[in-house]
């Protein structure tokens, strides 16, 4: 099923007389960032305040193992044992917090299997490949760009790369906003996201737009997508 759908969206880009817009978000998308999250604790122990105040905790934390479909750090802690609330865990928290949304870790993120070699051949085929992502560019654009091009994903142009401008601004709201502005120029736009919030968003006011749900990470403010977009695993193989 997973490769009927993928295939689909080859189909549509061949067979359309008029240029079409393939979107994908980047977090939980395109890329699993359970590394990224591995790597911002494993630093947070080895911290000179961590250490001063709680060493006796740093192999516990260190040993901690993140899935793939984790979203919630405090939900992390949990099933490892460790209570959130410590002052602890609340450091490591506020160290997250800090690291998550910047350039310095972004290098840890993995790109899902087949991801790379799908988004090229989607592009190859005539697929104008946009990336709308809820990372901001004034911390985290040149961290994008570098992970982007490290793991060879086409990139046309810098305008390609749909980054939020603010931080503080809500990913679904802007995220509709982006997609009313590429329907201005494309009348197909296929949108790929892990966020079922936002595809219900979207689905409400742009339902035209074709989408798929990536099933991995996401907030649990929804627990899916609206019942007739297709679920995609985390694997982008034909």
């Amino acid at each position: 099923m997973q490769k009927k759908h993928l295939k689909s969206v080859l189909q549509t880009i061949e067979e359309n007389p008029h240029p079409v817009a393939v979107v994908f978000d980047l977090d939980s998308t395109l890329f699993c960032v359970k590394w990224r999250t591995e790597g911002i604790i494993k630093d947070a122990v080895q911290t000179p305040a961590f250490i001063k105040n709680f060493s006796e905790m740093t192999e516990q934390f260190q040993q901690i193992q993140v899935h793939p479909k984790d979203w919630s750090l405090k939900d992390i802690f949990k099933r490892h044992g460790l209570d959130p609330n410590t002052p602890a865990s609340k450091t490591i928290q506020k160290f997250w917090s800090k690291y998550f949304f910047q350039n310095d870790y972004l290098h840890l993120d993995r790109p899902y299997e087949g991801s790379v070699e799908y988004v090229n051949l989607l592009h190859k085929t005539g697929g104008h490949v946009f990336y709308l992502t809820g990372r901001n560019k004034p911390y985290m654009g040149k961290g994008t760009v570098r992970s982007l091009k490290k793991w060879n994903f086409p990139l046309e142009t810098e305008n390609h790369l749909i980054l939020k401008k603010d931080p503080a601004f809500e990913d679904s709201v802007y995220k509709l906003e982006e997609l009313k502005m590429l329907k201005n120029k494309f009348q197909t736009i296929l949108f790929f996201e892990n966020e079922p919030v936002i595809l219900h968003m979207v689905h409400k006011y742009l339902p035209d737009i074709k989408m798929f749900w990536i099933d991995s990470a996401h907030s649990g403010k929804k627990s899916g997508p609206p019942d007739h977009i297709p679920a995609i695993p985390m694997s982008y193989l034909l």
